[in-house]
């Protein structure tokens, strides 16, 4: 789904790709967006802000796929390896204090 949203930039593709892994994988959602998320903070600054805009402008506040207690949870999974994050990507500290502001 990562590497297909930065391909297509398909916002519908994505969503019904968050909601077939979830079920598929047993995860909730919250913490695939946590993943998905995490992901993010290795990439350049565009790609980063086009994927925090898919989790928290559509999936969380224009699809609803999450009420706000499962969205602090995905912020919760992301920052969970920050540390370890911040020593191999520069970037991911400034785009994890981003995220807390989206939030």
């Amino acid at each position: 789904m990562f590497n297909e949203y930065k391909e297509m930039e398909d916002k519908s593709h994505a969503k019904e790709e968050l909601i077939s892994i979830c079920k598929q994988y047993e995860l909730q959602r919250y913490q695939f967006l946590g993943y998905f998320l995490s992901n993010a903070l290795a990439e350049k600054p565009a790609d980063f802000k086009s994927y925090a805009n898919l989790c928290f402008d559509f999936f969380f506040i224009d699809q609803k796929l999450l009420d706000k207690d499962e969205m602090k949870e995905s912020i919760n999974v992301c920052v969970a390896c920050l540390p370890d994050l911040i020593i191999d990507y520069p970037n991911a500290k400034p785009y994890a204090c981003d995220i807390f502001v989206l939030a």
